[in-house]
């Protein structure tokens, strides 16, 4: 998936609730960010309508003096042609506004690569779409004894590995659930913008 996000300008994470998109999302964002790549996200899911999408975005990566000018025209100057990753986080109640979002910024930004999770793809030229499908629940071992005890128990190496995956996994939820309070004091400081951002480049 990171080869895939590194051969294209924009890819979509699509999935039904609770699959996993935030997180997969996060995971790669992170990878970008330890490369040395400014990383803005928008978590779009309190947007009140399409209108509210450039915003959103806008407050996360144009510097407040340049709040007053439009809110694409200022993204794109930010972000100019600099290597940079741009979030979208819970597209699918706006798509067509995320999608002329994306579109604009893709065509004014020469080294922006956008990231967007939503339940429906964009419908971007040039969109990648990658089916988040959440954890497959595996089948009945048929050397399972009667009393449901597998026949072998897993060695050290595979406790570790369990070990490692559940505390990386841990590590996401806690990262996300930080951001969503932080959200959620950026959202009563700026009500009247009815939205908020968080800039990762900033603050992961």
């Amino acid at each position: 998936l990171s080869a895939l996000l590194a051969g294209t300008r924009l890819l979509t994470l699509t999935g039904a609730g609770g699959a996993g998109k935030s997180r997969l999302a996060l995971a790669l964002a992170e990878e970008r960010r330890d490369r040395g790549v400014g990383v803005w996200w928008a978590d779009l899911a309190g947007a009140a309508g399409a209108e509210m999408v450039p915003q959103l975005l806008a407050a996360a990566v144009v510097p407040p003096r340049q709040g007053s000018v439009d809110a694409v025209d200022g993204i794109a100057r930010a972000l100019g042609s600099r290597p940079a990753l741009v979030v979208l986080d819970n597209c699918e109640h706006v798509v067509e506004a995320c999608a002329e979002l994306a579109a604009a910024l893709l065509g004014e930004c020469a080294g922006l690569t956008i990231l967007a999770t939503s339940r429906r793809s964009l419908g971007v030229p040039g969109e990648q779409v990658w089916r988040v499908a959440g954890l497959a629940v595996p089948a009945p071992d048929p050397h399972r004894s009667g009393r449901g005890e597998p026949a072998s128990r897993p060695d050290h190496h595979e406790h570790h590995r369990c070990d490692r995956l559940q505390r990386r996994h841990a590590g996401f939820d806690r990262h996300l659930d930080r951001r969503r309070c932080a959200g959620r004091s950026e959202r009563r400081q700026q009500r009247h913008r009815g939205a908020w951002s968080l800039d990762l480049g900033q603050r992961l």
